[in-house]
């Protein structure tokens, strides 16, 4: 792996088999690892855990450990996992869990890992899937900011020290996560006789350094137009442009493409929703550009559920070096895959720091119970499923469709999946989230599916996030009986949510399936292309169903549909009796036509709607509706003390109750009452 820096281009040329790290074309010695985790250390003695390195490295390759933990038996009490990543020099892990005596095992490497196991005699392993994706190196980036063993870890200085004695740069990151291999395998190999495996794998990556997020080089509006011209034909897996009377320069562009340029459907087949598909070759001839594109995508595209089919792209991705360099985004990047390199455009002058995550997943539970994952940091992983066959064919917030249906005019007998998270539970219980901090992923953030009860998300901050902040429940779920398969009891409370959905804009702050008992309370949720919160599912063709009891309470959510439309702050669908939303603050709606600050959509119904706020309806230019009942499906909702300030709604539901809305004119003071729904919504401190 070599690099060349130029401003503002950098052009990072890397090995095809991910090698060995070099710098200009040659290996580094032990003197240039030597002098290179020296400076790593002052980097960390300078700017703490956060730290991301000096600026002289441009790549380097690192080690990934996925320790995962499988077993059968009765359920475990507790287990508590801390996990913290030292710049470039390890990590310390200390993991808590009960068990028998005779397997208590304590050993520590390099003066910074510890390892404790404790369990009461009576316990045995639960069937517990937990796949803990660990690179050393800025993958997974567990950065424990309270440390809970104070006599294992002392202060940062301490830590900072243990780094200044690392000489051997490449033996820390290549042997230590063999170390952490070897132990797991021993421990579970002495250890209770239920454990079925450990799995450890090692895959390399390749890390730049990239302080924020850069977008991809886009086509020019001329070349997109070439895809909606009406000489233009369209099949299930093609486009045919006919180039007989075009200008050479948009002829070339497009023949120039290599596989993996994104088309982007955003708002097309329906205003709220965003899907990709990936070009997979071009065939040049005498008068004619054949776009193959991935299939089923795009199969699928065109045969997508609900009438909301499309073959109409709004921009292209990922279009090549001729776009990036022509672009007005000082912050862009080109991967040339074909020839293993990576363009950066940036704004700065400085070498830039840029990482390309490999993962995504990064935590994998099955079947686990009372797991608590405190002060963590979760952060860089990847998502490749635009560029995949099936690609990304969004119906609603999240919800992928992966193959074409027969009738697409029709929503029956179809197949919804969950975009997947990089951070997944599914069949699990009492697993808490608390203090943690989510940032840099690829897709979304945090996802419990599969019968999730009784899990936390507490106190954290979810930011930077390409899907959604937290995915809870399923699409498909509607009818289950077996109250072990529902997904109830679940809280989502005290996170700040924002800059989320920043790539796959289809998406929410917090998206809901079918649940039951499900809390989400004093969040505060914004900076969203869509909407702020979206619970159920099915527009109420699978209705009555098990959801019901749910609670959204006391939530600041503000500067949401900013891109798409037909959305809103809280977004509701089908029945779900004796639930209520109460106390929120709404405000800052954007221009997305459709939709209402707080919109029960189709088929909602046994709502209590109270107490509640929207303001500054001036923020938004098109169709602001502060609440929008739009048909007579949606039934059976009471809106009680509403405080806004705009007379801007629209109630065609039947036995949809509305009583002391009190509008504030411009200029005028807020009542008291609404002023005290503002002051205690979002989070508490």
């Amino acid at each position: 792996m070599s690099a060349s820096t130029s401003n503002p281009l950098t052009v990072v040329e890397m090995t095809k088999s991910f090698g060995d790290v070099e710098e200009g074309g040659k290996s580094k010695d032990s003197e240039d690892a030597q002098s290179l985790a020296q400076s790593q250390a002052e980097a960390v003695a300078e700017k703490g855990f956060k730290a991301q390195g000096s600026s002289g490295i441009d790549a380097f390759k690192a080690d990934r450990v996925n320790a995962m933990f499988q077993g059968a038996g009765s359920q475990l009490e507790m287990i508590t996992i801390a996990l913290t990543y030292i710049q470039n020099f390890g990590l310390v892990l200390v993991l808590d869990v009960t068990w028998p005596a005779e397997f208590k095992a304590i050993f520590g490497w390099m003066g910074s890992f510890a390892f404790q196991v404790d369990l009461p005699v009576d316990m045995t392993w639960v069937g517990i899937v937990v796949g803990l994706m660990v690179a050393p190196i800025l993958i997974v980036h567990f950065n424990m900011r309270k440390y809970p063993r104070q006599e294992e870890v002392n202060t940062k200085e301490a830590l900072t020290n243990e780094a200044n004695e690392i000489t051997n740069y490449q033996q820390v990151v290549t042997e230590y996560p063999k170390k952490l291999q070897t132990e797991l395998e021993r421990i579970f190999a002495e250890g209770e006789a239920g454990t079925t495996g450990v799995e450890v794998f090692a895959p390399v990556v390749q890390i730049l350094t990239l302080t924020v997020r850069h977008s991809r080089p886009k086509a020019s509006a001329d070349v997109v137009a070439l895809f909606t011209a009406e000489s233009t034909t369209v099949s299930t897996s093609s486009y045919t442009i006919d180039t007989s009377e075009l200008d050479s320069r948009l002829v070339k562009t497009v023949a120039s493409w290599s596989e993996n340029v994104e088309m982007v459907y955003t708002g097309q087949g329906s205003p709220w929703s965003e899907s990709r598909c990936a070009v997979s070759s071009v065939d040049a001839a005498e008068s004619t550009l054949t776009v193959n594109m991935k299939t089923p995508c795009f199969d699928t595209l065109q045969n997508k559920p609900c009438g909301q089919s499309t073959s109409t792209p709004i921009t292209i991705e990922n279009t090549g070096l001729a776009d990036l360099l022509s672009s007005d985004d000082e912050n862009s990047f080109w991967v040339d895959a074909e020839n293993s390199r990576v363009y950066i455009k940036t704004s700065t002058s400085q070498s830039p720091f840029a990482i390309i995550p490999d993962l995504e997943t990064l935590v994998s539970g099955s079947n686990v119970r009372s797991v608590t994952f405190k002060n963590l940091s979760f952060e860089h992983a990847t998502y490749n499923q635009a560029t995949a066959p099936a690609g990304f064919i969004e119906q609603q917030s999240g919800a992928l469709v992966y193959t074409p249906v027969t009738n697409s005019s029709s929503c029956d007998d179809t197949t919804w999946l969950p975009m997947p998270s990089n951070v997944r539970f599914t069949d699990s219980s009492s697993v808490k989230f608390s203090g943690c901090e989510f940032r840099a992923l690829g897709t979304g953030a945090l996802q419990f599916d599969g019968g999730a009860r009784n899990n936390e998300v507490t106190d954290s901050l979810f930011e930077d996030i390409s899907g959604t902040a937290i995915q809870l429940g399923e699409y498909n779920t509607a009818n289950i009986t077996d109250e072990s398969l529902q997904v109830t009891s679940n809280k989502i409370a005290n996170n700040v949510i924002r800059n989320v959905a920043n790539e796959y804009h289809g998406t929410c702050g917090v998206q809901v399936g079918y649940s039951a008992f499900t809390e989400i309370s004093h969040n505060e949720i914004y900076d969203l292309p869509y909407s702020g919160v979206s619970i159920g599912w099915g527009w109420g063709r699978s209705d009555p169903s098990y959801a019901s009891n749910n609670v959204i309470n006391n939530n600041k959510i503000h500067d949401f549909k900013l891109l798409l439309g037909d959305g809103g702050g809280i977004y509701a669908l089908s029945a779900q009796p004796n639930s209520t939303v109460d106390g929120n603050w709404l405000y800052n709606m954007g221009a997305g036509a459709g939709g209402g600050a707080y919109y029960p959509d189709q088929s909602s119904a046994y709502w209590t709607i109270s107490n509640n706020v929207f303001s500054n309806a001036s923020f938004c230019s098109d169709d602001c509706e502060w609440l929008h009942v739009w048909q007579d499906s949606i039934h059976d909702i009471d809106i009680v003390n509403s405080y806004v300030d705009t007379t801007t709604y629209e109630n065609n539901g039947i036995d949809v109750t509305m009583e002391n809305t009190v509008v504030v004119e411009e200029g005028q003071d807020w009542p008291q009452e609404a002023k005290d729904i503002m002051d205690n919504a979002g989070v508490r401190q």
